[in-house]
């Protein structure tokens, strides 16, 4: 019973030492894209079946495989998804061939990793000054020991710190350029562009649309640097004063008038503004009056059409004030076959308009 469980040991003893047996040996901590020899030290029956994950098989011999490693950082959470697998089959201790197995071996190449820039790629047309960019490591296992810095405007170099102070002088649009370096290696990251452009202000004339005499208009944003503006106006009005600024002075003649503003600037040519505005007491519309089946017994109703510069409307029936409404009222009258005088003035805060006025017929059903 002794001797069996000796023998027992003995063979376990043998397997263990068969596994450990079974490396691959090569750098484990490559330069990316540079080739390295890994070799298979250990007894196997056939050929070997080599695979890389993130590297480049070059070369295959009897018991090693050679490999260039990529640059390209993958896996999760940016740790890199470098690996190389040997796929053969043992040799058993009676000398014939086991089952096909594998072993790997994780590799973690010197890489650099992509950077991502962060900064306003968006500039609003007329800025003059500098702006601050920095890197932004998609894998932070993976740092570089410095950043190389190419732009738009012809200038380039070198940042230990990840940041860079990018000039703008003009409305052009432009575009950074950014990638790691390892020293250790010599060699470089991906590249990462972002574009800048520049954006246009969203320019509404503000200002009242109706006014009695006098009304000031203005831009809703400032002007980009170097923009101009000039204002016109046609209809019932004038401008006074400078018509060269960002705000304007109107005078009024009483009614409708169009008030135009055109900005000229660099980056966006010209931009056309236009706002329809009212000066003084309104005027009303066309006045509709009727009676009949529609309406029923003893009602007249009448409507007037809106008028862009009235707030309400004063109703008239035979000369009485009947009240303040909006553009349309029903009248009760207690006869029928008699003629009736509608009337209606539209109001706003400059005045009253002249009175429209129609005659209808009340109806009895």
């Amino acid at each position: 019973m002794k001797t069996k469980n000796i023998l027992l040991v003995l063979i376990l003893l043998l397997g263990f030492c068969q596994l450990k047996a079974q490396n691959i040996f090569g750098e484990q901590n490559p330069c990316p894209d540079q080739i390295y020899e890994y070799t298979f030290l250990t007894n196997f029956c056939g050929t070997l079946f080599w695979e890389a994950t993130d590297g480049q098989i070059v070369e295959v011999l009897s018991n090693s495989v050679k490999v260039k490693w990529s640059n390209v950082i993958t896996g999760t959470s940016g740790s890199g998804g470098w690996k190389l697998r040997v796929i053969y089959s043992p040799i058993r201790s009676d000398g014939s061939c086991g089952t096909s197995s594998f072993q790997d071996l994780p590799i973690s190449v010197k890489a650099t990793s992509a950077l991502n820039i962060v900064g306003d790629q968006v500039i609003p047309c007329g800025f003059r000054g500098t702006k601050t960019y920095s890197i932004q490591a998609l894998s932070p296992l993976f740092p570089a020991n410095s950043y190389e810095w190419i732009t738009n405007t012809g200038w380039s170099g070198s940042s230990t710190t990840g940041t860079i102070s990018y000039t703008v002088n003009n409305d052009n649009a432009g575009w950074i350029e950014v990638r790691g370096y390892n020293s250790t290696c010599g060699t470089y990251g991906p590249s990462k562009r972002i574009n800048i452009t520049r954006s246009v202000p969203s320019f509404d004339i503000q200002g009242s649309e109706n006014f009695c005499t006098t009304a000031n208009y203005t831009i809703n944003n400032s002007l980009p640097s170097g923009a101009t503006i000039a204002w016109s106006i046609t209809g019932n009005g004038s401008l006074t004063g400078a018509s060269n600024q960002a705000s304007v002075n109107v005078v009024g003649s009483g009614g409708p008038a169009e008030l135009k503003a055109i900005i000229t600037g660099a980056c966006f040519g010209n931009i056309v503004l236009t706002k329809s505005i009212y000066s003084g007491a309104p005027t009303a519309g066309i006045l509709t009056a009727e009676a009949g089946p529609n309406w029923g017994t003893y009602r007249i109703h009448a409507s007037v059409s809106m008028s862009s510069s009235a707030t309400s409307y004063n109703w008239y029936l035979d000369g009485e004030l009947r009240g303040v409404h909006n553009n349309n009222v029903n009248f009760i009258v207690e006869d029928c076959g008699v003629e009736h005088t509608i009337e209606v003035e539209a109001v706003n805060s400059c005045g009253k308009s002249a009175k429209l006025s129609r005659t209808v017929v009340s109806w009895c059903g």
